[in-house]
């Protein structure tokens, strides 16, 4: 690499009690690590195991912090949204 050359910056971001935030130029691969295709610069990717949408958020955290009094969706409270996930078109 040349040494003048940029090298996409590429930032994750662990919210308290919700999601990975994934921001810039990324490659996410699955399981058999093949590229999964994103559509999108911004994802959310899920740390407490209860999405339906794995490996990305869907905001259930939040849900059952609602149901048993748990804090486990702060996260989201925190920005106004019930739902994050990689095909929401929202403004991360």
């Amino acid at each position: 690499m040349d040494e003048f050359e940029q090298v996409p910056e590429t930032i994750i971001r662990a919210y308290p009690e919700g999601p990975l935030l994934v921001r810039g130029d990324f490659q996410l691969l699955d399981e058999d690590g093949e590229a999964i295709d994103l559509h999108r610069a911004t994802i959310a990717l899920c740390r407490c195991g209860k999405s339906a949408s794995k490996p990305f958020c869907d905001g259930l955290h939040s849900l059952a912090r609602r149901r048993d009094g748990s804090a486990a969706g702060r996260a989201c409270a925190a920005h106004g949204r019930t739902r994050i996930g990689h095909q929401d078109d929202v403004g991360l």
